[in-house]
């Protein structure tokens, strides 16, 4: 596997207790929703995915 860049490890990004799992979910399902562009949802799939990572604060 290819070494992360500038790390180590992997960060998890998965729940394992499913008790606390739950708890989330029950969260997730009580924030409110927004509307947003689509440039804002391809900025926050790109965040997500680690685009950035090598950035640090606003450009």
């Amino acid at each position: 596997m290819i070494k992360p860049y500038n790390s180590e490890v992997l960060q998890p990004l998965h729940v394992q207790n499913q008790s606390h799992r739950k708890f989330l979910i029950d969260q997730a399902q009580r924030i409110p929703s927004i509307i947003v562009s689509s440039a804002a949802a391809a900025n926050a799939v790109m965040l997500g995915g680690g685009y950035f990572t090598p950035l640090k604060g606003y450009m």
